[in-house]
């Protein structure tokens, strides 16, 4: 699914670039109906289930009332929509479109402003909370982000050990998840999860710098984008590193008999060898905590750590306590010139 995004952001017309408000148009209330699915009823004494929405209902309505009005509401449904039969990288889409839509047409976009009230957006925030609700992000982390055609799909559930299911078959999986997908695609995944992120933090922005409010409440969203990403990223850095010793050894194989022993020896898997290999195991601490444990002070100190890796002695000392290079400087026989 790829959006046309240039179409849907198009004026509607010249007079009305977000058309007119259609909320009380039956297309659009047939929209609302479609999105909402069947509830359960119990007719006689049968008890007819509940039945979810046909998404692709959902969006294609959605889609086609875009060509006419230029409504957040609707939007949200599209997004939703594409969030369900995508998973992740759909409602990534959906939300990029809804910053563009508020960013470029914020004067004209339905819900409007209410200009007897200051201009007062509310009713345009709580359509967007509809983004974040509970029932779409739990959807968002079930829902498949990579497969393996021979084990199944894997979610940001069972990346982030939230499955609950057999630990064993899950760390397969998702290694034949990882080990099928190609490199392209999952920087594809992660860089929609940065993009992602971007995002939510531009609606905000959009909010507060044009109506100077707060804007809806996506904390909840972000934090299902920052899981993702931390996920994908541990999981690309350890095949970026395998990758890399793979080479080396073939590399070496090359060569042959006049290859440095330093040079043969393979690297183990882990190994720190260079303060880039510090500073890349220090993010990856940092990263656990701020995924496991994100009252936790320690990444802070962390990052204090990764700002003194390249610096020299007395950089480090003058870093820690000013007053402790005076005394190295002492101890050295160091002293100021004296005019």
């Amino acid at each position: 699914m790829a959006l046309d995004l240039a179409k849907l952001l198009e004026p509607i017309s010249p007079d009305q670039p977000a058309g007119p408000n259609l909320e009380y148009d039956s297309a659009f209330a047939e929209l609302e109906r479609t999105a909402q699915g069947k509830p359960e009823q119990q007719i006689g004494n049968v008890v007819v289930p509940a039945e979810p929405p046909e998404w692709g209902a959902v969006f294609n309505q959605a889609r086609t009332l875009l060509t006419r009005t230029k409504d957040l509401r609707v939007a949200v449904h599209l997004a939703q929509a594409a969030a369900h039969r995508e998973g992740l990288p759909g409602l990534a889409e959906g939300l990029h479109f809804i910053r563009l839509l508020l960013e470029q047409h914020w004067d004209v976009v339905h819900p409007q402003l209410d200009p007897e009230d200051d201009n007062d957006p509310t009713m345009r925030v709580t359509a967007l909370a509809a983004l974040a609700a509970p029932p779409l992000l739990f959807s968002m982390r079930s829902a498949p982000l990579l497969s393996s055609r021979s084990l199944g799909p894997v979610s940001l559930r069972d990346l982030t050990g939230e499955g609950g299911s057999n630990a064993g078959l899950d760390t397969a999986r998702i290694e034949a998840a990882f080990a099928e997908t190609p490199m392209e695609t999952l920087q594809a995944v992660l860089a929609g999860t940065r993009n992602a992120a971007e995002d939510i933090a531009k609606i905000e922005a959009v909010f507060d710098a044009r109506a100077g409010v707060r804007g809806p409440e996506l904390s909840g969203l972000l934090q299902l984008f920052r899981s993702a990403r931390q996920a994908l990223e541990s999981r690309l850095e350890a095949r970026t590193a395998i990758a890399a010793e793979m080479a080396a050894e073939a590399a070496v194989g090359a060569d042959g008999p006049a290859t440095t022993a330093a040079a043969a020896a393979p690297r183990r898997s882990g190994e720190i060898l260079s303060r880039e290999d510090v500073v890349r195991v220090l993010d990856q601490v940092i990263r656990y905590y701020e995924r496991n444990e994100p009252s936790s002070p320690i990444p802070l100190l962390l990052e204090r750590c990764k700002r003194l890796v390249p610096m020299s002695f007395p950089e480090i000392l003058k870093e820690l306590t000013p007053d402790g290079l005076k005394q190295l400087d002492l101890v050295a026989g160091k002293r100021e010139n004296k005019s």
